[in-house]
């Protein structure tokens, strides 16, 4: 039987993969990291893309320990949604750095939102098996 644990990242990653044919989510996330970034751009003073672009790793990491701690629905679904917010900027942006969108253009965006869900399946499912 699978509980919230798996069954919000599943969710997740079904609206981002369907969401891939008309990207208005990616557009929409990739808008809200470039605002995330904007403030350690002029604060710290790095150029450099790249660099930046490991603040959003930074973020998921974060978000995904949070998930794993998180006790209620609630607090599951914020931290699965933050999650799915830097995982899915750090690896559009890295998937663009490297040669920019594949033809057909669904592509890079149904494999990062699969890619950007996967470590929360993993610690749903290991919620699920640990002996509470």
């Amino acid at each position: 039987m699978k509980t919230e644990d798996t069954l919000i990242p599943l969710t997740l990653m079904g609206i981002l993969v369907l969401g891939s044919f008309v990207p208005i989510i990616q557009i929409i996330l990739l808008k809200g990291s470039a605002i995330y970034l904007y403030p350690f751009e002029n604060v710290f003073g790095i150029e450099d893309f790249k660099i930046l672009n490991f603040m959003n790793l930074l973020g998921g990491i974060v978000t995904v320990y949070g998930f794993y701690k998180a006790d209620k629905t609630g607090f599951k679904l914020l931290w699965a949604i933050l999650t799915v917010f830097f995982f899915n900027s750090f690896l559009t942006f890295m998937w663009d750095d490297k040669g920019g969108d594949p033809n057909p253009y669904f592509l890079g965006f149904m494999i990062s939102g699969f890619l950007t869900v996967l470590p929360l399946v993993v610690v749903g499912f290991i919620k699920e098996k640990r002996v509470v």
